[in-house]
């Protein structure tokens, strides 16, 4: 019974360390998200033939969770999976502990009523098949958390692939398909044909990618390409009446 309590505290060390260190927990959560986010960007600006790594400052990967609500979504899917399993496993080693408890008190009691009466060889017989059964009760129980804790520790690895990889992969070629086949709102963008240079330049209907620091992306879905224009040359986005 002396392990028992030790094993119990592993979940409950963790919940203490969240507790006592709530900004290195956030801090890894903002890793966590904005690493998404990088992802969906990559993702979505490749279908279009870009490696947006190559226009990025380190500012449009510290904020390339909040230009991608994706990556919060994914973050908090993972987030009420890992809470939901880490309730659960703590209920059952809750649950194995208050078994082992009561049923080393029924022990307990059994060979305190055996020393006060008179001797008996029949229930020390009895005593001893009853422990021996206890012990394989505890130790089913026990085999029993382990494999549950292997499936809970599988369920996690396959949610983390899926709101890290799978769901934002698929989300950024849902967005580029949509951008390709012109349903997303169209805009008008007018730029200086290079830079330093008066003489503007003025082309309606192209699809918003997205953005940098170094340069705003678009998509012309009637000729089929892409439109790379620097920031330093862009003059305004116009958003036509949709009406």
């Amino acid at each position: 019974m002396a392990e028992e309590p030790t094993k119990g505290n592993s979940q409950g060390y963790l919940k203490e360390f969240f507790l006592a260190n709530p900004t290195v927990v956030l801090s890894l959560l903002y890793l966590y998200v904005t690493a998404i986010g990088m992802l969906y960007s990559a993702v979505l600006y490749g279908r279009f033939g870009i490696n947006v790594f190559d226009y990025s400052e380190i500012s449009d990967f510290l904020l390339a969770a909040f230009k991608n609500p994706v990556a919060f979504l994914a973050a908090g899917l993972l987030a009420v999976m890992g809470a939901a399993v880490l309730s659960i496993q703590m209920s059952l080693v809750r649950k194995n502990e208050q078994q082992g408890e009561a049923l080393m008190q029924a022990r307990e009691e059994e060979e305190e009523r055996l020393k006060r009466d008179k001797y008996d060889k029949e229930m020390e017989e009895r005593l001893k098949v009853e422990k021996e059964r206890d012990e394989q009760m505890m130790k089913s129980s026990l085999e029993r958390q382990r494999r549950l804790t292997v499936i809970f520790a599988i369920v996690i690895a396959v949610t983390s692939v899926f709101t890290s990889f799978v769901l934002p992969y698929y989300s950024a070629g849902k967005t580029a398909s949509s951008i390709k086949a012109g349903e997303t709102p169209s805009v008008d963008v007018r730029y200086r044909s290079f830079k330093g240079s008066a003489g503007q330049v003025i082309v309606p209907g192209l699809g918003l990618i997205g953005a940098t620091q170094k340069a705003t992306f678009f998509y012309d879905a009637d000729e089929k390409h892409t439109l790379v224009i620097p920031q330093s040359q862009l003059v305004s986005i116009e958003v036509p009446d949709q009406d």
